[in-house]
């Protein structure tokens, strides 16, 4: 699982759109690299966390995973936060 940047709203609506067209991935610059698992997350991310799915739950027409995290790296930046249909900043201050 990757956690997206402030800055990168349109890798958030690439993998959003279900008809996205998969050439755009390279004009967006879209690049993965392996956890130590081998499973790949992207590579400029705020933060990649390799999870095993330990219980799933139905929830109205969506499933609820719960994962156990094996490995996190965390990158210096901002959230790329999506809420009531927008995005939007954070009002929590970063660490220096």
């Amino acid at each position: 699982m990757s956690v997206l940047k402030a800055e990168q709203e349109a890798l958030s609506e690439f993998f959003a759109d279900p008809e996205r067209d998969h050439d755009a991935a390279y004009r967006l610059g879209i690049q993965y690299r392996p956890m130590r698992s081998g499973t790949p997350v992207l590579q400029d991310a705020l933060a990649n966390l390799d999870c095993s799915v330990v219980h799933d739950y139905e929830g109205g027409d969506h499933t609820i995973f719960v994962g156990e995290v094996r490995e996190v790296i965390v990158a210096e930046g901002a959230p790329l936060l999506y809420f009531r249909g927008r995005y939007g900043m954070s009002d929590v201050p970063q660490e220096p």
